[in-house]
């Protein structure tokens, strides 16, 4: 089977460097510094999907998990080996439970953009809160529309996680904001925060609303599904009632030869023939492109 994975974004190694020239040489923790643009944070690549089949297979073979190691071969500092370690439990966590969760809309698998050149999801090593993420990019208008899946097991017990799902986002978002409780979960949220309770397909969840103050027309809105918290990014004339009363989260079994919650700490071996890496080149227009590259396995 041939994997594609389009679209990784990645930072030189020489923006890289002069990002932690200007970092602090010691651990960030989730405490420290939210998803706001902080130079501070570990710059690691992402890796984008065309299909769920794709991303499942990462989590089953660990690719992931090599290129974060790959990367924090080089001496970088303590921040990258926190962000691979992290990134480790993540997806030790995720095979063990054998499964990860996508967004359902109406009882069918959220339809994805399906662009040529353009991707489906990603997973990020180091995102919100400093935590691994997952993001999935549904088909609506050229807004750049995302729905995020954090995953609490990393950051809470059993019993937080609980409480979450009781009080929602707004307590969660508290609770675990890095500038302190009582202040803005993201410093740029000055346009305006709103609590309200949205009905999703099969249940109502407590959200928390915010909107940048830097002329980003997109809202964000969080919500605690049983053991992650979500954020939906889009319009808010797309994000309507009506388009959340059809939305879900479902779990998609990584290994199928195992049941859920019975999958194995550690990956499976990459058999040979899937997994013929390609050399990373950077492409001829790179500066006008994001830094983009391609990573083709097989």
């Amino acid at each position: 089977m041939v994997i594609k994975m389009k679209k990784i974004a990645s930072i030189i190694i020489v923006a890289i460097m002069l990002l932690l020239s200007s970092c602090s040489e010691a651990p960030i923790s989730i405490n420290e510094n939210p998803t706001n643009g902080s130079d501070s944070f570990p710059m690691i690549h992402s890796i984008w999907y065309d299909s769920i089949k794709e991303l499942t297979e990462d989590f089953l073979y660990g690719i992931m998990e090599n290129e974060i190691m790959e990367v924090t071969m080089i001496d970088r500092g303590n921040d990258y080996t926190k962000v691979s370690t992290q990134y480790t439990e993540f997806a030790q966590n995720r095979r063990i439970e054998n499964t990860i969760h996508v967004p359902y809309y109406m009882d069918d698998v959220i339809e994805f953009e399906n662009l040529d050149g353009s991707f489906n999801m990603l997973i990020n090593p180091r995102d919100s809160y400093g935590q691994p993420c997952i993001k999935y990019y549904p088909k609506f208008d050229e807004t750049n529309t995302y729905i995020q899946v954090m995953y609490l097991n990393e950051m809470l017990t059993n019993k937080e996680i609980e409480e979450a799902n009781i009080n929602g986002a707004p307590w969660l978002m508290n609770e675990i904001n890095p500038h302190g409780k009582g202040e803005r979960p993201y410093p740029g949220y000055d346009e305006y925060i709103i609590e309200k309770e949205i009905k999703l397909q099969n249940r109502t969840v407590k959200t928390l609303i915010g909107k940048w103050d830097n002329g980003d027309p997109r809202i964000y809105v969080h919500f605690v599904f049983d053991n992650m918290l979500i954020f939906v990014c889009g319009m808010e004339y797309n994000l309507t009632p009506e388009w959340f009363a059809g939305l879900d989260f479902r779990p998609i079994i990584i290994d199928e030869s195992k049941e859920i919650g019975k999958g194995n700490r550690e990956p499976r071996e990459i058999p040979p023939e899937k997994m013929k890496r390609k050399e990373l080149e950077i492409e001829d227009d790179f500066l006008d492109d994001g830094f983009d590259m391609d990573v083709v396995v097989e």
